[in-house]
Formats: structure tokens, sequence, C-alpha cells
């Protein structure tokens, strides 16, 4: 990580000296932060219809 922030800091020092620098971070999602990864079940009081008029 400390070898990403470096680069990145190189990067802001170019591009703030005048050169032309455009580049893309990326950052993840706290999986903790919306409940459970993946499908979620169904409420128990839903009721599963294969085809619904």
């Amino acid at each position: 990580m400390a070898d990403a922030l470096s680069f990145a800091e190189t990067l802001r020092r170019r591009r703030s000296s005048g050169e032309s620098v455009s580049f893309v971070t990326l950052c993840s999602e706290n999986p903790n932060s919306v409940g459970l990864p993946g499908v979620a079940d169904p409420r128990p009081d839903y009721a599963w219809k294969k085809r619904r008029p």
C-alpha cells in the first residue's frame, strides 16, 4: 500500500508541476457496510409463484 501511495503522490507532483498526467484510482467496498454479500433470502411471508397474472 505504501508503494501505491508513493506512486500516486509522484503522479500528483508531476501534474502539479504542469505535466499532463491522467490516472485512475481503485477502491474496494466494505463488504460489511450493507448487509450480507450475495443474494439475500426473501422475507418469510413472501408468496412465490412461478407465474403471476
